[in-house]
């Protein structure tokens, strides 16, 4: 192009545009095109060197790097950052070719590239496709003479055709790329997929979706997606339900779906199906995805059978358990009962240690109350005979004397008949039942108590030594506590041998501390192991013989005293002797723990009717005899006294027997309460003990006093008096 003229050149530029324009378009491969392109274009401008630089992308924003070169190594080009120039270069004049003039910065980095040629000048053009730089074109000369005009207009005619050229070949490899990763997607998923376009042809399909539906290669490679329906339709549980499914999403190319689908060989395929679209919502496809979710209905149903049969367990279970609540409540309650058996017949046990010694108890003053009334009963019948004339008092003082004899033994039958009925009241208090409500207990009455119970069996062992302290009430069950006691006591008279009474003591003491009423009960007997201290509070351990001891009464009693907030325990020393400590809550607020005992006798009353019921007639005429100021009348039994009192009304009292084998006393009560209801403020019970919880329970729910037999005769008087106030 540099050896005609002006006039010449235009033919030889046309040959060669025509040349290098069938250069660039007759090929993909752009690295052959460029390699060809550059080796006439090369020629044709008489250019000693010549290289094209290619972007990494599309965009251009990954620079540029040499990728075809004639007359000079890519290398050497790259040394020469030659890239890093361009760029500069074409962000100033992106749509000109630029000369490369001699001395300036290009000229010096392509002599370094190419130092054997010296090059001397160049030029340069961007290939620019409008929208970004994806290369440049340099062709370098060895003389100086420059490039002239229709070089520069023909260079830069082929950086355009050339930018083109680039360009489809950038986008052929991001496509080539793009295909490549959505293959390798889809064979590494575990789903079968198949992509079929608008006209139902099966463009691809994974191995995995041939494998899952068994479909031959020959068949796949047909495309035909009705034949690959046909082939799957028998191994279909529901085959018609497939169809319709199928027609349906190729009726709506836009809609997508899932759904399962059942196989004959029991295998669940999930089926998703979604339209494949371009910008704009136009659908160019359908993509079909399924998954094998066999594993998960088996898990799911076996779940569900699982929970089925665990909520049937637990149905059964809970039956089972309710049961068994209903069985542990009978047998608690059973339990409270036969522990409330137990601590009563502990106690009776202990009331039948003392059985002896009570019996010699009630002996003794028996012996002389029956002795002295045979003796009174002569004295009377002489003293009768003197009152008719059958004799004389001869001596005068010797009759003096027996009429005092007589009053000596009418006392001493009174005293003797007080110490059984106090030996009685003392039994009574120790067998009762625990039922009983709490309240407030004088613990010194209650040692008292229990000492006179275990007295027999103690004073042939040791002395007894009371120490008793000034010490507040506390709140328990007199009854209770007694057995707690008692049994203390028993222990420790029967820690010491019998025949050394004046050798061996037994100390009972009183006292208060940091607001707790402390008992101690310590003894001078043989002690306690210390390997056995530990355990002697446990229920059925003891180390008495055989038939001697229950194992159940420091356990009972341990029970007793936790029940009401205190303490018990023990210190020994083997030979020693051991000392029991029991330590109970002081009362906050005291009140009386004893009833008043009866005041002075005021002055008598004036004359008052009173009907006495019970069925022992001797009780009537006793209390007739004992009240002869008042007119009392006896009726045997309970249906004679509401026989009485149908007839006549006026009574100041009625004292009425709670137990009579006809009509109990609390049936007659609630007969007066029906019929005569201003009676029933009068009406007194008299009570023997020996009768039922039931009955118990009615007399503690009426405010009617309660007299306990044997009565005193100013007991009734205090009655008569308080109904007169």
């Amino acid at each position: 192009m540099t050896s005609g003229g002006e006039g010449g050149a235009a033919p030889h530029e046309a040959a060669v545009l025509y040349q290098l324009g069938s250069i660039l378009g007759k090929s993909l491969d752009l690295d052959r095109t460029l390699e060809e392109f550059l080796s006439h274009l090369s020629r044709a401008v008489q250019a000693d060197a010549a290289a094209v630089f290619v972007a990494s992308d599309r965009t251009g924003s990954g620079g540029l790097a040499p990728r075809r070169s004639v007359g000079i190594d890519r290398q050497q080009l790259a040394r020469a950052r030659l890239t890093e120039r361009l760029l500069d270069l074409f962000e100033r004049e992106p749509d000109q070719p630029v000369i490369l003039g001699e001395g300036t910065p290009w000229q010096l980095a392509l002599q370094q590239a190419l130092p054997a040629k010296g090059l001397r000048t160049g030029v340069a053009a961007g290939l620019d496709t409008g929208s970004s730089l994806v290369g440049a074109m340099v062709l370098a000369r060895c003389e100086a003479h420059p490039f002239r005009e229709n070089e520069l207009r023909l260079l830069g005619y082929l950086a355009r055709r050339l930018a083109v050229v680039v360009d489809h070949a950038l986008l052929h490899a991001e496509l080539q790329r793009s295909l490549a990763l959505s293959r390798a997607i889809e064979e590494a998923a575990p789903d079968g997929i198949l992509f079929v376009d608008q006209r139902r042809r099966a463009i691809s399909a994974n191995r995995r979706f041939g494998e899952m539906w068994g479909i031959p290669e020959d068949i796949l490679r047909t495309r035909d997606d009705r034949r690959l329906a046909a082939f799957v339709l028998p191994s279909v549980v529901d085959p018609d339900a497939f169809l319709d499914r199928l027609t349906y999403f190729y009726d709506h190319p836009l809609e997508e779906g899932r759904d399962e689908v059942r196989l004959r060989d029991g295998r669940v395929f999930e089926r998703h199906s979604a339209p494949v679209t371009v910008p704009g919502g136009q659908s160019f496809g359908r993509v079909w995805f399924f998954r094998d979710i066999t594993g998960r209905i088996r898990a799911e149903d076996a779940v569900r059978q699982l929970n089925a049969e665990l909520e049937r367990r637990v149905e059964d279970r809970t039956r089972e358990l309710a049961v068994a609540n209903r069985e542990l409540e009978a047998s608690l309650r059973a339990l409270g009962e036969v522990k409330a058996q137990l601590m009563l017949a502990d106690r009776l046990a202990s009331v039948g240690t003392l059985a002896a010694g009570v019996a010699h108890e009630i002996n003794n003053p028996l012996s002389y109350v029956i002795a002295n009334l045979a003796f009174v009963g002569e004295e009377l019948d002489h003293l009768a005979g003197l009152a008719t004339g059958a004799g004389s008092p001869e001596h005068p003082a010797e009759e003096g004397q027996r009429i005092a004899d007589v009053r000596t033994a009418i006392a001493e039958a009174r005293s003797g008949a007080d110490r059984v009925r106090n030996i009685v009241r003392d039994l009574k208090t120790f067998s009762r039942r625990d039922d009983e409500a709490a309240g407030p207990v004088d613990v010194s009455r209650v040692l008292d108590l229990a000492i006179e119970m275990a007295s027999n069996e103690i004073r042939h062992r040791a002395r007894l030594v009371r120490s008793f302290g000034e010490v507040p009430l506390v709140s328990g069950n007199m009854g209770r506590l007694g057995q707690v006691f008692l049994n203390l006591l028993l222990n420790a008279a029967q820690a010491i041998p019998e025949g050394s009474a004046e050798e061996n003591e037994i100390r009972v003491s009183t006292k208060e501390e940091k607001g707790e009423v402390v008992v101690e009960i310590a003894d001078t007997g043989t002690g306690i192991a210390p390997e056995i201290l530990g355990r002697i509070f446990d229920p059925f351990f003891t180390t008495k013989p055989v038939g001697t001891g229950t194992g159940l009464g420091l356990s009972i009693c341990h029970g007793i005293v936790s029940a009401l907030g205190g303490q018990i325990s023990v210190r020994s020393t083997l030979g020693e002797g051991a000392t029991f400590r029991v330590a109970l809550p002081a009362l906050l607020e005291q009140a009386s723990a004893v009833p008043s005992k009866v005041g002075p006798a005021a002055a008598p009353p004036a004359r008052s009717r009173i009907l006495v019921i019970d069925d022992e007639v001797r009780i009537c005429r006793a209390v007739a005899r004992m009240l002869l100021e008042h007119e009392v009348l006896g009726a045997e039994g309970g249906r004679a006294g509401l026989e009485i009192l149908s007839s006549d009304q006026r009574f100041d009292l009625v004292l009425c027997d709670v137990r009579m084998p006809d009509v109990g006393g609390l049936e007659v009560y609630e007969a007066v309460s029906a019929r005569w209801p201003e009676l029933a403020s009068r009406f007194v019970f008299i009570t023997g003990g020996g009768y039922s919880d039931r009955i118990r329970t009615q007399l503690e729910a009426l405010a009617n006093p309660k007299l306990e037999k044997p009565f005193e005769a100013e007991a009734v008087r205090q009655l008569l008096r308080r109904e007169r106030i």
